[in-house]
């Protein structure tokens, strides 16, 4: 983001030959000024809420000023924004596909309190599986790594001599290939959401879709409480009927296009 937002001035002389380079330096800068508009409208509060995101990245010591944080913020609401409608895009697709793990999570939510419902175990596992099933970040993270690595035939599947992959190497650990992995999934396709209630090792370390270690996904968490949030709200006040399964899209994240959904109110 920096990079559209301070450019390098040489580049900026020759950005008129490239027009979408301009474009996106234009959004960039106006997502900066979004946030912006949230600190200074949090600025105004006389009694903001506290432990918000908004309250944390404020009072957070470590930013050196209110530029970064905007950056940050930035970050977490593109980040989470469109992977997150995504997949509960996904989900309720795969609920209206299934109407018996529909009926299981509306019954499961039904007899929990409205401050309960965020804790749903069969909605947990019902959002794990379709983040498996339709990973939004299918071609997974991109390391370079740090040191010299020897990858056995066999953790390939394949009867063959172990290969060498040497340090500095730019590596790329597709999502999906993972979680369609009938070594880890038992028939990878379908959509079974008990797989999670006694998941494998195996299947955990599978499980990508916000990526391992400390590079991880920083918006994981909100992701996740957006998510629960939602879907227990949508679950439990509406059925859903899939009218038209449209088709999945891809360019950067996998994504759905033209599903249409049909809800009726419990």
């Amino acid at each position: 983001l920096s990079t559209f937002i301070f450019p390098n001035p040489f580049k900026m002389a020759f950005w008129f030959f490239f027009p979408s380079i301009w474009k996106a330096h234009q959004k960039a800068r106006e997502l900066m000024q979004i946030s912006r508009n949230i600190m200074e409208a949090y600025k105004r509060k006389k009694n903001p809420t506290k432990n918000t995101v908004i309250d944390l990245i404020m009072n957070n010591p470590n930013y050196n000023n209110d530029d970064e944080r905007a950056a940050d913020m930035v970050d977490l609401i593109v980040a989470g924004h469109e992977t997150s409608s995504s997949s509960m895009t996904f989900l309720l697709m795969e609920l209206a596909r299934h109407p018996h793990e529909q009926r299981l999570v509306q019954k499961e939510l039904q007899g929990l309190s409205a401050d309960q419902r965020t804790g749903s175990e069969h909605l947990k596992n019902c959002i794990k599986e379709a983040m498996r099933r339709w990973p939004v970040t299918a071609p997974g993270p991109i390391r370079v790594i740090g040191r010299d690595l020897i990858v056995s035939s066999d953790s390939c599947g394949k009867k063959e001599k172990d290969f060498f992959i040497p340090k500095g190497s730019l590596v790329f650990m597709p999502s999906i290939g993972l979680s369609h992995n009938s070594k880890y999934f038992e028939n990878p396709l379908s959509f079974v959401p008990s797989r999670w209630e006694s998941p494998t090792e195996d299947m955990k370390n599978a499980f990508l879709p916000f990526s391992q270690g400390k590079r991880n996904c920083i918006g994981q968490s909100l992701a996740m409480s957006e998510m629960q949030s939602i879907l227990s709200r949508l679950c439990v006040e509406y059925n859903f009927e899939l009218v038209d399964e449209g088709t999945t899209g891809f360019f950067i994240t996998m994504k759905p296009i033209g599903v249409r959904l049909k809800a009726t109110q419990i």
